[in-house]
């Protein structure tokens, strides 16, 4: 007997047996081909599973789909597949070894719908939609664009003019036209300073370029603090000169394309009179090159009493505020020796009241210094003081201070020189206590007051223990020391004084003291103004250096201590 034919009886045996219990128990059963294999179903579906257990409990209904007509199932020999289980619990080979069993009617092909028929059967009508204009999700869409395309124009259009709202605002705030400042907000040069005048030749014959000028043009400015990028006006009493007057943000300010100051005879914080100063400290400094103003001076040209100035003074001292001069102001020293120490080491008690320099040299490590190892102070130069004497002379004195002292407060003249000395003279007053001045005297004319002339007053200035310091008055050299005027001195032991290295800040003021002239308290006329055309400087472009803290000598940490 063949395989095929062991098989076929032993499930028909097993198919008999299986007949007699559900007969022997009561229950009917419909007609089934004796054929048929009955292993149990792995899913009902598959018409081609001859494995599949097909026991009916006919409870009188011939609709059952687990019914079979005769001759609905056909044999179709087929190869061996996987084991199946019987339901008896034996086991063994399936029945597709021998048959496969399709059904060709009946209730196994009906198509009931299951879940995932939809990923298998897809509708095409459901994609024929029928186009709404205003739906949720279009509305969505758009409302998105608009937000992007909004996004885009903010940061395109509307944060430039906005920028520029603001930025306009703030120049308006801080007394500039729109037209103030070139290219950026850091650009020093006042556009209304004529191209004629964006070089000058230097003393040495080569072309210095504009670096920094303020025109005045723009009526109307206020100088008090936050008002301006490269100025503000002081408001204290100058204590240190002893001067008659308050200092004041109300009497500085511009008209008629002029710098005006003006001092009053009127009482304000228990002195009688009022005026102005101008300073650009930590704002605007610049080291070396050419410092340039147009002025009128206050008054009548006749009356003692007024002290106009234009000066410098190194930025690490503030002018006016005496916390921040003292040792400081003039220093400019580079040597560990008596030089540094309070008084220059003298005990007579009438050549120094200096404390000595507290910036210097020989600074121990740790202690509040801007440059450990090297000497800082805040030298002064000044472009001029003009002042009357009781002839009725004009005169003005321009000079440097410097500490510490020469013995007698000489320096050596072997190094100064004086282009006319019919107009300028060396000055007899060398200093006092607190400093040692080198200075000269011109005589200028009466005539350049009260806004009736204008005068042009400079000096020229090279840094460094070889520099120099030359005067102007209009284009015409007045005098100039070289460094080695104040060079080494054996006779009280100190070294080289320097030609100022600070960055230096500019100040404009008009006071009165005692202390520099004297007063005509009688016949001086009040109020009076001191008129400033312009502020020009000129840098080698080789050399143009117009920080207030650069890193050669850094002034911002020290003054933020």
């Amino acid at each position: 007997m063949t395989r095929s034919q062991n098989q076929t009886t032993h499930y028909q045996n097993e198919l008999l047996s299986s007949q007699s219990s559900l007969i022997s128990s009561g229950s009917p059963i419909t007609s089934v081909s004796p054929s048929f294999q009955p292993t149990r179903s792995n899913y009902p579906r598959d018409t081609h599973y001859p494995d599949m257990i097909q026991y009916h409990y006919d409870s009188g209904s011939s609709n059952s789909i687990f019914s079979f007509p005769p001759g609905s199932l056909v044999e179709t020999p087929t190869t061996a597949t996987t084991s199946t289980h019987f339901p008896n619990g034996a086991s063994g080979h399936s029945v597709s070894d021998g048959y496969n069993i399709t059904p060709v009617s009946g209730p196994l092909l009906w198509d009931d719908d299951n879940t995932d028929d939809e990923l298998h059967n897809i509708d095409k009508s459901a994609n024929d939609r029928k186009c709404v204009l205003f739906s949720r999700r279009g509305c969505l869409n758009v409302g998105a664009l608009m937000l992007i395309l909004g996004g885009m124009l903010s940061l395109m259009v509307v944060y430039p003019v906005y920028t520029t709202i603001v930025n306009n605002e703030l120049l308006k705030k801080s007394g500039k036209n729109s037209t103030r400042i070139a290219g950026t907000l850091l650009d020093f040069v006042d556009i209304d300073t004529p191209e004629s005048a964006h070089t000058k030749i230097a003393s040495d014959g080569s072309i210095y370029k504009l670096v920094f000028s303020d025109e005045f043009n723009k009526d109307g400015r206020t100088f008090r603090p936050g008002d301006d990028l490269y100025w503000e006006a002081a408001d204290l009493h100058y204590w240190l000169t002893n001067d008659l007057q308050w200092y004041s943000p109300d009497m500085v300010t511009t008209k008629d394309g002029k710098l005006q100051i003006t001092i009053t005879n009127e009482i304000i914080r228990g002195l009688n009179y009022k005026s102005g100063m101008l300073q650009s400290w930590n704002k605007f400094c610049f080291q070396g090159g050419i410092l340039e103003v147009s002025v009128s001076l206050p008054g009548d040209g006749k009356t003692q009493g007024f002290w106009p100035s234009v000066w410098t003074l190194g930025n690490l001292g503030r002018p006016g505020y005496g916390a921040t001069t003292d040792g400081v102001w003039p220093y400019s020293y580079d040597n560990c020796d008596v030089g540094i120490t309070p008084n220059q080491s003298d005990t007579s008690g009438t050549f120094s009241y200096v404390p000595g320099q507290r910036l210097n040299k020989c600074t121990c490590p740790g202690q509040d210094h801007p440059s450990p190892g090297k000497g800082r102070g805040a030298p002064e130069i000044d472009v001029f003081e003009a002042t009357i004497d009781g002839d009725g002379q004009n005169h003005i004195s321009q000079s440097a201070q410097f500490a510490p002292f020469d013995a007698n407060r000489m320096i050596n003249k072997s190094f100064i020189y004086i282009d006319n000395p019919n107009v300028t003279t060396f000055n007899t007053y060398v200093g006092g206590v607190w400093q040692q001045a080198v200075s000269s005297l011109t005589t200028i004319n009466n005539e350049i007051y009260n806004n009736r002339v204008y005068e042009k007053y400079a000096f020229e200035y090279e840094p460094g223990p070889d520099g120099y310091i030359s005067w102007f008055v209009g284009d015409q050299l007045t005098w100039r020391m070289n460094a080695s005027a104040v060079g080494p001195s054996k006779i009280n032991d100190i070294g080289q004084r320097i030609i100022s290295e600070e960055p230096m800040s500019i100040i404009i003021n008009l006071g009165m003291s005692e202390e520099f002239s004297q007063v005509d308290f009688r016949n001086l006329e009040f109020p009076s103004t001191m008129y400033v055309d312009y502020v020009r400087v000129y840098q080698d472009p080789l050399k143009v250096k117009v920080s207030c803290d650069p890193p050669d000598h850094p002034t911002s940490d020290y003054i933020r201590k």
